[in-house]
């Protein structure tokens, strides 16, 4: 029996009222739990518009898109979901009042998932993400990269079964971006998390994803990816390293680099 898909866009079709051009054209994908994918295209492609369909902001006008193997509903399958994106101008998308400090906020989460039996690791992103220091502000002065790792705190840190990042780096400010991007890489080394990456640098994705997609005049493609084998072998260790992305090829050598192995070979091929 073929499994259910986490995520599920069949045929869908989209436009703007008063438009001519769709911004979804017949577009198809399927995302299975523990996969990896994401999605490039230029700005104003309509990569926005995949996750508001998916979280049910949008309806489409043709097809059918699956959560869990059922209709969309964001309502049905908040806590399962995982979202950083663009916090916007206020807070609603947080769904927490503006007069709220941000300690409270992530002090009623943490009781709340107590209660309830489910593991978190709010303090902890607390600390990476820079928010012990803003805990008595009221989250409605909050900035727009401060709301950001607001929701990322919030959204990651309740081991979510799908994660969803679109463009989750941009906007923030440059001292906190290798905590955001380590809290990131934490989730995403979780083998039976899923996760939707959205962005529009092919490098960011090429890191860390199973199967890109190009969107262009409403079509979603497959795109390929290059493959590498990379083998290092020194007198006390053999490592072969398979790995799909240019970026990850370049952090192990990086990380190899930067040891103090001093006779080493490498060996490269692309396959």
């Amino acid at each position: 029996m073929e499994p259910i898909p986490v995520l599920e866009f069949d045929s869908v079709c989209f436009s703007y009222p008063h438009e001519k051009n769709r911004i979804l054209d017949e577009s198809s994908f399927r995302l299975y739990q523990g996969e990896r994918a994401g999605i490039i295209g230029d700005n104003g492609c309509g990569k926005s518009t995949i996750l508001k369909l998916m979280l049910a902001i949008y309806k489409p006008q043709k097809g059918k898109i699956n959560l869990f193997g059922k209709p969309v509903s964001w309502s049905n399958y908040y806590s399962n979901i995982g979202y950083v994106g663009d916090p916007g101008y206020n807070t609603e998308q947080l769904g927490l009042p503006d007069d709220i400090k941000v300690n409270e906020a992530l002090y009623l989460m943490a009781k709340l998932y107590d209660r309830c039996g489910k593991p978190h690791k709010i303090f902890d992103y607390e600390k990476k993400l820079g928010l012990t220091e803003l805990g008595k502000r009221n989250i409605g002065n909050l900035s727009t990269g401060e709301r950001k790792r607001l929701m990322m705190c919030l959204a990651l840190s309740k081991y979510p079964s799908l994660v969803i990042l679109d463009e989750p780096i941009d906007g923030l400010d440059a001292n906190i971006k290798p905590n955001a991007e380590q809290v990131i890489k934490e989730v995403i080394e979780d083998q039976s998390t899923t996760i939707l990456y959205i962005s529009h640098n092919r490098m960011d994705l090429d890191e860390v994803t199973h199967k890109l997609y190009r969107l262009y005049q409403g079509k979603l493609s497959l795109e390929s990816q290059p493959q590498f084998e990379v083998t290092v072998s020194d007198e006390q260790n053999k490592k072969l390293y398979d790995r799909r992305k240019t970026g990850q090829v370049q952090k192990i050598l990086h990380g190899l680099l930067d040891s103090e192995v001093s006779d080493f070979q490498i060996h490269i091929k692309r396959v």
